[in-house]
C-alpha cells in the first residue's frame, strides 16, 4: 500500500479530479500597467550594461550576467509589451526590470 492509498482511508474527504478552467485571451500587456513617468533613480545603473547578455525567452529583452557568468531569474529583463511574470516571493526585495524602448 502506497502512502497516498494510506492518507486517503485515513481521511474521509473525497478527492475530486482538476479540471482546468477555459482558456481566455491575454489582452493586458505588461507596458499597460507601468507608470509613464518613472523617477531616474529606478532606471539601472551604469555598471550593468557591461553585464549584458541576450536571452532566449521571447519574453524577455536580455538578461544581465552575475560573477559567474551566469543569468539568474530576477537578472531577466522584460519586454514592454511581454506578458508580466508571475510574482516571486523575493520581488519585494528586488522588483523585476522593464527594458523601456526609445521613441
Amino acid at each position: 500500500m502506497t502512502n497516498l492509498e494510506r492518507a486517503r482511508k485515513s481521511i474521509d474527504v473525497p478527492i475530486l479530479p482538476f479540471v482546468f478552467p477555459q482558456k481566455i485571451p491575454l489582452t493586458i500587456r505588461l507596458g499597460d500597467i507601468l507608470d509613464k513617468v518613472v523617477a531616474v533613480k529606478y532606471f539601472m545603473a551604469d555598471m550593468w550594461y557591461s553585464r549584458i547578455k541576450a536571452v532566449k525567452n521571447p519574453n524577455f529583452a536580455f538578461g544581465l550576467t552575475l560573477s559567474d557568468g551566469k543569468i539568474h531569474q530576477h537578472y531577466e529583463v522584460c519586454h514592454v509589451g511581454s506578458i508580466a511574470p508571475c510574482l516571486a516571493a523575493t520581488d519585494y526585495k528586488q522588483a523585476r526590470m522593464v527594458y523601456l524602448e526609445q521613441d
